[in-house]
């Protein structure tokens, strides 16, 4: 996938973990994208419906490279919006994601991009599949690409400069998520993009943000870790917000000594599952994770329950219910019985 010229180089990744950012910088450095036309979303009505906005309102041919997200049917409006402005100024869109695409949502929206590498995969991430449509062949991007796959699929390391890297893209990354404003959160994301498009792993601004995000992250993990809620030495839940997902999920597992940790954030209903990095391949915690609306990979993977129907999480009788119906969920597919 080369330049060429009179394009528009435009990217549109996952806001959330430093693989969407990466994906971003990989592009960044291969097609020299400004930093305005790199936008960023979650899996939210209001974040997409924000970036097709902008995306549509630039003129001109643009080639577009949708990386590491999925899509869910609330969404495809939004991205059939994007890409029908691109296609009908004649540019065109490879969308590179490594999530388990339905074929519904593979007949609607990967048919009308021009490249789509979507689905399960397990052996690359996002920033991966960049790497290699790019042909990015520096052995910063390779490196950079070994911590980023590292950090998606949730993997041990015992290069403690990988791991303090890992670390400092998850803590500064959730820090910039709780921004005043979405411009703001951009503005931040893009400066990590330039930072590591432009060939370093962090700078001073991103490890202070990980520094300060720490200790506030550290105090809502140790009072979440006193009301979490146990089911035999299988699985732990806890509730908590504005932690960093992997962080707080490592953390319930240690403290509880279970090698399966759900997260409920108690302002979104956004659940995250981990297994442990030493845990067995099996079981891949993907179907359950499907099973409650969501997805992802064998040892990190999310959902999303309605806040509305647990009463916020506010008093621990709805919090009971909501780790009650996690939990019940996985012995309806025998996940247990291999934790």
């Amino acid at each position: 996938m080369r330049m060429e010229k009179g394009i528009k180089y435009v990217a549109l990744v996952h806001s959330d973990d430093i693989d969407g950012i990466g994906s971003a910088a990989l592009l960044r450095m291969k097609y020299k994208i400004p930093l305005n036309r790199i936008f960023f979303a979650t899996y939210s009505d209001g974040s997409l419906d924000y970036v097709a906005r902008k995306i549509s309102s630039i003129k001109g041919r643009i080639s577009l490279f949708v990386a590491d997200l999925g899509v869910n049917e609330p969404l495809i409006k939004y991205y059939k919006q994007i890409i029908n402005h691109v296609k009908k100024n004649g540019g065109s869109v490879a969308w590179l994601d490594h999530h388990p695409w339905s074929d519904y949502m593979i007949k609607e929206i990967a048919t009308m991009c021009d490249i789509a590498v979507v689905g399960e995969n397990i052996d690359n991430c996002g920033t991966q599949l960049v790497l290699k449509a790019t042909e990015l062949d520096s052995s910063f991007a390779r490196k950079f690409t070994e911590i980023v796959h590292l950090s998606d699929f949730n993997l041990k390391t015992t290069n403690k400069e990988y791991s303090r890297l890992i670390k400092t893209y998850a803590l500064s990354i959730s820090s910039f998520k709780l921004s005043k404003s979405a411009k703001a959160r951009d503005e931040k994301l893009r400066h990590m993009v330039k930072v590591i498009s432009s060939g370093k792993f962090d700078d001073a601004y991103i490890r202070k943000e990980s520094d300060t995000f720490e200790k506030l992250n550290d105090e809502r993990i140790n009072f979440m870790l006193k009301h979490l809620i146990n089911f035999s030495d299988k699985m732990s839940v806890g509730f908590s917000s504005k932690v960093q997902n992997t962080n707080a999920c490592d953390r319930i597992m240690k403290y509880s000594k279970c090698d399966c940790a759900v997260l409920i954030n108690v302002d979104t209903g956004k659940g995250s599952i981990r297994r442990g990095v030493n845990a067995p391949e099996t079981p891949n915690i993907n179907p359950l994770a499907v099973a409650l609306g969501g997805g992802g990979h064998p040892k990190a993977a999310g959902f999303r329950l309605d806040p509305r129907k647990y009463y916020n999480f506010k008093s621990e009788s709805s919090r009971r219910k909501a780790a009650e119906y996690i939990w019940n969920k996985a012995v309806e597919l025998d996940i247990y019985k291999q934790i």
